[in-house]
């Protein structure tokens, strides 16, 4: 029972950001104005990916989570603007990317290579938007086990 709880609160973690952006992603408005975003950073180049909840498994289930969050370095107008517009791609691929590490190298109890994810990362918005175009940054990335 328990174990089917895990999955529920998982689940639900890992759909609420694609519904919260979802009107965003379907046109509504203009770009949404992240004041955490703005504390953080002055600068108009910076594009903030937010919410990436990864569930971290081991054998007999999951073992915890980890929390993301992600800064994308965008110089060019077009392409920070493009970035928006295809936000809920990159989100997944960038999800994806994480995902593949903490369930694949990531070793349950330690502290997770924040190189590596971010290499892994690069080379997913480099396939995405193209090479050079931006600069991936790891703004957070917080593992919260269950007990």
């Amino acid at each position: 029972m328990i174990r089917y709880l895990k999955y529920a609160i998982v689940a639900s973690l890992l759909l609420f950001p694609s519904v919260s952006l979802s009107a965003h992603a379907a046109g509504g408005g203009s770009e949404p104005e992240d004041k955490a975003v703005t504390r953080i950073t002055g600068s108009k180049i910076y594009v903030a990916v937010t919410g990436l909840n990864i569930p971290i498994a081991e054998w007999d289930g999951f073992s915890g989570m980890v929390a993301v969050d992600v800064g994308l370095e965008i110089a060019d107008n077009d392409m920070r603007k493009k970035a928006v517009a295809t936000m809920p791609r990159i989100r997944d691929s960038l999800r994806r990317s994480i995902h593949s590490y903490m369930n694949g190298t990531y070793m349950p109890g330690t502290v997770p290579n924040l190189v590596m994810m971010g290499d892994r990362m690069q080379r997913v918005i480099d396939h995405s938007l193209g090479e050079g175009v931006a600069k991936v940054t790891i703004a957070s990335a917080i593992i919260h086990p269950y007990s």
